[in-house]
């Protein structure tokens, strides 16, 4: 019998997909969180579609509409409005969703407040500031699994990673939701004995 496993992932857009952008480029930091709630004093950023790729070898194309379009890589979880209706309750046991001025849609940003410490820094190989207790790049990850055993979405502590990570949990809930719009990439995965 094979032993049952552990997987984290992160999440990432397939190509083709739409994107969402900020209007105003500082505001992608309002959109790095920290685990901290920020629902009290939110003042919703203001995006907007992406719908056609304006630059490259293919310049013009239509994207996918996407339940879950990027803004700006593993950081940070946009969800549309149907999304929000499927999984919404889902979703807030992890943190908050926030949502995003965009006048071609509604869309909200999970500011996920579940933060685990557990990475295992000397197992994993990292990249760490000079100066600073704090990582710059994970490029192997290993995590500490009795940490996770209950994990679903959850962030590192902000020194170590913005990511939001997932696992196996959640990347079922997304595929039998009938959802578009998210991969998963595998980072890590053990037995659990």
């Amino acid at each position: 019998m094979t032993a049952p496993k552990l997987r984290i992932y992160e999440t990432s857009v397939p190509d083709g997909f739409e994107w969402l952008l900020a209007v105003n480029d500082r505001d992608y930091e309002v959109l790095r969180f920290d685990g901290q709630p920020r629902s009290s004093a939110w003042q919703p950023v203001h995006v907007k579609r992406l719908t056609v790729e304006e630059e490259g070898p293919r310049k013009g194309r239509r994207l996918t509409p996407s339940d879950f379009p990027s803004c700006s890589g593993s950081h940070i979880l946009i969800v549309s409005g149907r999304a929000k209706e499927k999984l919404g309750a889902y979703l807030e046991r992890f943190g908050e969703l926030l949502p995003l001025a965009c006048p071609d849609g509604e869309f909200w940003t999970l500011n996920v407040t579940t933060v685990i410490d557990a990475l295992d820094e000397a197992a994993s190989n990292v990249f760490r500031a000079r100066d600073e207790d704090r990582l710059l790049m994970i490029r192997k990850h290993v995590f500490r699994a009795s940490a996770l055993m209950d994990a679903e979405v959850f962030k590192l502590p902000p020194r170590q990673s913005n990511i939001i990570y997932v696992t196996d949990k959640f990347v079922s809930k997304i595929r039998e939701s009938g959802l578009v719009g998210m991969e998963f990439r595998q980072l890590w995965t053990a037995d659990l004995n």
